[in-house]
């Protein structure tokens, strides 16, 4: 060996070192040195583009990965370092790109499929990620990494059979490796095995005392076993170590809020406009966030606020409320309300709100912009201040054709909720269960089911047996004028539950074992809706219960008996 390459491997050495304490900028320093002396000193090279990604000094990146790509194209390892520099960049698609050109020089370099994986987990591309994982596994066998992300697919495709599988052999295979017990953590959670998640959060605690995501994990499992005080102060301690925790924030807003604590909880609340769902919204209006968020030292005379909605239909109907005592408390303040097309024409009867426009039509002047759900957060909305008073006046039965039945209780009902709303599976049933009433000679049954749900009647056979009004139900006015004409509305936890409640209508709400914190933790009652009864699953996923609670209510509230015999 030459001096000048003796002296050229011993600065890489000190590079190297240094690299590995953390002292970025001096190896930085002595990486460049060497190659002053040798442009196309290879190892020099590699080390460098991997200190520039990491110091997000991409541009560089990209330049010295470029260099090696033209040095050594047959070179797996060089494609894909230069991937995860375009991926940390966010250029997804020539990171994908370089990851493919990486397998065709290796096909069993494993870590590539992982990368890959990586991105379509980004892109919420589940099925894909799982075909890219067990091609994997083809090269690398039981490799337990591979399979650890594959058990993490599975998870998000909703596959949890499987991913507890993959999971418990990649713990087998690796006892150590602390990423594979959070993934099954997470899995056991959703297979309501709290105990048996609580075990693996725990050992992943103990592994990385220092991750926040560990004690948010920790937080949820205790939540779900109900243990809520633990699960606070384990959120409070993931909020340490990341103040800027967003999903924690989010989690530790819901434990509040299913504790009664409204204030600390809707203050937590205001961090659901950092999570990654919310961001389409804020983009799509964005000309709304460009007027001054209102505050309540601005000025409102002569002033237009406009409250914007988000989430879903049910949400909007049960925090339109909070309009009425903003517009006492600022009664010079003029109320326009944003909402989706479905919701105008019933919004428009509310006298605290002055003008109602749909998100479809030009918003017009305003001044200052809300949140509809943010307002219990700005009026300062502690359990006790609700307003609880019916809010939706329906005076009205406009345009619906719908004639009861004279000598029945008219009973309506639904079964569904919003495919694309949180724990869908979870709150809903099969219309079946209702089928012991559809013969009953003393009531009559109409659906007031909307959506992909509607087929569901069709599929039990149940056409004709429940009146379904689908096709009327054009919009919640209508729905609202239909809900006016019935005894009583029997709902999952839908829009439909909402609607009844605001109106002051009797409503049975049939709720799951792990009920939406507005519905409380327990009782057949909620502070939101005084007209409200609540019948709740004892065991999770178990409705048959539930039902005969039902069936055992109506017999009581109409002295009539119920066979037991023709439900699902």
């Amino acid at each position: 060996m030459s001096a000048r390459i003796a002296d050229l491997h011993e600065t890489l050495s000190d590079a190297v070192k240094l690299h590995q304490q953390g002292e970025l900028q001096s190896a930085k320093e002595l990486y460049e040195a060497v190659l002053e002396e040798d442009p196309e000193y290879l190892p020099a090279l590699h080390n460098l583009s991997n200190l520039y990604r990491h110091m997000k000094e991409y541009d560089k990146a990209v330049d010295v990965g470029q260099q090696l790509v033209v040095l050594q194209p047959e070179n797996a390892s060089v494609y894909n370092n230069l991937a995860l520099t375009y991926e940390a960049t966010g250029d997804l698609q020539n990171a994908l790109f370089l990851y493919q050109k990486a397998l065709k020089i290796d096909p069993a370099f494993t870590k590539v499929y992982n990368n890959i994986a990586v991105i379509f987990y980004r892109q919420r591309r589940y099925r894909d990620g799982i075909a890219i994982l067990k091609l994997a596994l083809r090269y690398s066998g039981e490799d337990p990494q591979t399979l650890s992300n594959l058990g993490a697919f599975y998870n998000k495709a909703k596959r949890y059979e499987d991913a507890r599988k993959r999971l418990e052999r990649a713990i087998a295979l690796a006892p150590e490796m602390t990423g594979a017990y959070v993934n099954l953590g997470n899995v056991y959670n959703k297979l309501n095995r709290h105990l048996d998640a609580l075990a693996c959060h725990v050992r992943a605690l103990e592994s990385d005392p220092s991750s926040a995501s560990n004690h948010a994990n920790l937080a949820i499992t205790y939540k779900h076993l109900e243990r809520y005080e633990e699960a606070i102060d384990s959120f409070r301690k993931a909020l340490e170590i990341d103040p800027h925790f967003v999903n924690a924030h989010f989690d530790l807003a819901t434990t509040y809020l299913l504790l009664g604590e409204y204030e600390k909880g809707f203050a937590e609340y205001e961090w659901r406009f950092e999570k990654e769902e919310m961001v389409s919204l804020l983009k799509e209006y964005a000309y709304i966030f460009e007027k001054p968020k209102f505050a309540t030292d601005l000025p409102t005379e002569g002033k237009t606020l406009l409250l914007y909605s988000e989430q879903g239909y049910g949400d909007i109907l049960q925090f339109i409320r909070f309009a009425e005592p903003l517009k006492q408390r600022y009664p010079q303040l003029r109320l326009k309300v944003q909402c989706r097309p479905a919701l105008k024409t019933l919004l428009e009867t509310l006298p605290f709100v002055d003008e109602v426009v749909s998100r479809d039509e030009d918003a017009g002047h305003f001044d200052y912009h809300y949140a509809v759900m943010s307002l219990p957060y700005l009026l300062g909305t502690g359990f006790d201040d609700v307003p609880h008073e019916a809010y939706i006046p329906v005076e009205k039965q406009e345009g619906v054709t719908l004639v009861l039945h004279p000598y029945k209780y008219n009973i309506g009902v639904v079964w569904g909720a919003s495919v694309t709303g949180e724990g869908y599976s979870e709150k809903t049933f099969s219309p079946e269960q209702f089928a012991p009433l559809t013969d009953h000679e003393d009531i009559a049954l109409y659906a007031l089911q909307v959506g992909e749900d509607v087929q569901r009647l069709h599929e039990a056979n149940l056409t004709g047996k429940i009146t379904d009004l689908s096709s009327e139900l054009t919009d919640f006015q209508k729905t609202a004028s239909v809900i006016k004409m019935l005894d009583l509305v029997i709902t999952s936890d839908t829009s439909v539950a909402h609607l009844a409640g605001a109106m002051g209508k009797e409503v049975w709400v049939l709720l799951p074992k792990k009920a939406d914190w507005r519905w409380e933790r327990e009782g057949d009652s909620t502070v939101w809706y005084p007209s409200a009864r609540l019948f709740r699953q004892q065991e999770q996923g178990k409705w048959d219960e539930v039902f005969e609670a039902v069936f055992s209510a109506l017999e009581e509230r109409y002295y009539i008996e119920i066979p037991r015999g023709k439900n699902a």
